[in-house]
């Protein structure tokens, strides 16, 4: 799976195990409840997503994250 969009699901939490998925590049949430999300798992897509989109997360506005 290259591509990952969890926008507008009301998400509370992330999983650890999607840091499990060795292929994803491109990560969206936005629109979701997350206040954080799981080191373990921001520590293992790091190394290989090139673009994730964050927003409303601890109430920002936009925020987009490259690792």
């Amino acid at each position: 799976m290259l591509n990952l969009d969890l926008s507008h699901n009301q998400l509370t939490a992330l999983p650890v195990e999607i840091g499990q998925l060795p292929k994803l590049q491109n990560l969206y949430l936005s629109q979701n409840q997350l206040a954080s999300l799981p080191v373990e798992a921001v520590e293992e897509l790091k190394h290989h997503i090139k673009k994730s989109r964050f927003s409303q997360i601890r109430q920002r506005k936009e925020s987009i994250l490259f690792f």
